[in-house]
Parts: structure tokens; C-alpha cells; sequence
């Protein structure tokens, strides 16, 4: 199996969501099944657990992580939202979850855990929301995290987050006080989904999905 049919295999899947989940562990059960769907004879693990070296830490635990003709794949996602209401078996209201600073940041921290994850071909980060402060961004330009914001068109590469080293000693940094950048180069490219809910905002669903290439 090609990288390119993996990769055109998750976003048609994004492209094709046509219902928005209760919680980020639905969103990760339902894109596992339809990867079987589609990969029948491909082992799928959700929480994989990686043994690392990293101080404190013995593991790390990865969303999905995909086994094909002996390539293993793996997958990190986001879920955000913001207030609304969707029909599932049952109304549901979704909460704004907020933490939009640290979402951000986490979310890149997550490319550069797939960066560095070891005997894997290709991983991939997925961020879902209804948030369109997500791609649109913020209009501030004091904000703490405005070197990790996700909006529509940006460009981020090793040549211009060397600045992210210096926000280490911001209390909601993620990586223990740890200098990091990235290696690759990545475009913030939101898609629609077909997702539709129904409350008086919030209504539309974008997805970032970012190819990952270990060093």
C-alpha cells in the first residue's frame, strides 16, 4: 500500500464525516472502523503505547496506529468544539471547550512527537472543530500563543518557529520546560466536512489534516 492511497483514504473520510461526535474517543472509534473498512486486512490499535526514554515518561500512547504490509501508520487527533447541538441517537449540546491557546500549542507538539516517532513510514495529525477561530485566527497581536496558531494558509516550517523556543517557560507549555522545532514544512489547509449541526451557531466543521514525515 502507497502513502498517497493512505493519505487520499483519510481525507475522503474527513471529507465524507457527515455527523459530529460526543467526544473526541467516538470521533477516534468511528475513523478506526471506517480505516478497517477500507484496510480489512490491516491491524488497527487505538492508544498504542510506544516505549521511550524521555525522563519520567516509559510510554507514549497514540491515538490509532495503522499496520499494512508491515508499515505501521500513526494518527494523533484534536476534537474542539464550541456550543452547539447535534442529533445523534439523541439531542446532544456540545460545550465550548475553550483552551484555545493550549489547543493550539498541543496540537504541534503533536506533529513533533510524530517527527520523531521511530520505525514509522508516515503519521498524520487531524485537527476537527466547529471553532472558526481555528482557521480564521485571532485578531490580537499580543496573544501568548500567536507563533502557534492553526489559520487558514499558514505556512510553517523549520526556518521560521525557531521564536518557539523561547516560550518555554510559559506556564501551559507542554513539553516539561523542553526546547523544541520542527523538522518538516506544514500548510494549514482547513477542508469542510459534511457535517451539519443544528444550534443557533457554530454549524459548520472544518478539518486540518497534516502529513508527517519522521526524521
Amino acid at each position: 500500500m502507497s502513502k498517497k492511497n493512505l493519505t487520499e483514504t483519510i481525507r475522503n473520510i474527513m471529507d465524507n464525516l457527515d455527523r459530529a461526535f460526543c467526544s473526541e474517543a467516538d470521533f477516534q472509534h468511528v475513523l478506526a472502523w471506517k480505516l478497517h473498512e477500507t484496510f480489512p486486512e490491516a491491524e488497527i490499535f487505538l492508544e498504542y503505547p510506544v516505549q521511550v526514554q524521555d525522563g519520567a515518561k516509559t510510554k507514549i500512547y497514540y491515538d490509532i496506529a495503522i499496520k499494512i504490509e508491515n508499515e505501521i501508520h500513526f494518527i494523533e487527533l484534536k476534537y474542539k468544539t464550541n456550543t452547539t447541538t447535534i442529533m445523534l441517537d439523541k439531542t446532544l449540546e456540545l460545550n465550548n471547550q475553550g483552551a484555545y491557546p493550549l489547543s493550539c500549542c498541543y496540537f504541534w507538539f503533536d506533529v513533533k512527537r510524530m517527527e520523531d516517532a521511530k520505525n514509522t513510514v508516515t503519521n498524520y495529525c487531524i485537527f476537527l472543530s466547529n471553532n472558526p477561530i481555528y482557521w480564521n485566527g485571532s485578531n490580537k497581536d499580543d496573544i501568548i500563543h500567536k507563533d502557534f496558531e492553526l489559520y487558514n494558509g499558514r505556512t510553517i516550517s523549520y526556518e521560521n518557529n525557531q521564536n518557539w523556543k523561547n516560550q518555554k517557560e510559559s506556564p501551559w507549555w507542554p513539553t516539561d520546560g523542553k526546547d523544541f522545532s520542527l523538522n518538516g514544512k506544514y500548510i494549514c489547509n482547513w477542508k469542510n466536512t459534511k457535517i451539519k449541526s443544528c444550534g443557533k451557531k457554530y454549524n459548520e466543521w472544518k478539518y486540518l489534516l497534516l502529513e508527517v514525515k519522521p526524521k
